[in-house]
């Protein structure tokens, strides 16, 4: 089974109903649907075969709901990760593309590139961090 489209939240939309979640409860669908569409939920065509599941064409169960909350949290460690390692927030996520829209996200990477340009300015960061 092939999904492709212009919209990655359609995309996703569709990939959720073939795995038989329903799009709307998750948290990621409504991130993505937030930050390319203002919390639009995109309307779509589907081109092609409507109804295959993926249980149509092989054993397939869905993960556990407390694992999928487990999720969210670790992409809470992960920002958090980030803002410790300074240099991984500062120079690798492509916040032009992936703008953060909440305020106190939108803070913490101004502040984590500020604090990383500073500590660049010493030997013992540049050491540290900028190993080749």
């Amino acid at each position: 089974m092939f999904l492709a489209g212009p919209n990655a939240v359609a995309v996703d939309i569709e990939t959720f109903k073939r795995a038989g979640v329903d799009p709307v409860k998750s948290k990621f669908i409504q991130h993505a649907a937030w930050q390319l569409s203002d919390g639009v939920y995109p309307d779509y065509k589907v081109v092609g075969d409507t109804s295959t599941r993926f249980q149509d064409l092989c054993k397939w169960d869905n993960i556990d709901d407390k694992i999928v909350e487990s999720i969210d949290y670790l992409e809470e460690i992960y920002i958090s990760w980030g803002i410790i390692n300074l240099k991984a927030i500062a120079k690798v996520v492509d916040y032009d593309t992936f703008p953060p829209k909440n305020g106190f996200y939108r803070f913490l990477v101004w502040l984590s590139k500020k604090l990383y340009g500073f500590f660049k300015l010493f030997k013992w960061y540049r050491k540290f961090y900028e190993k080749k």
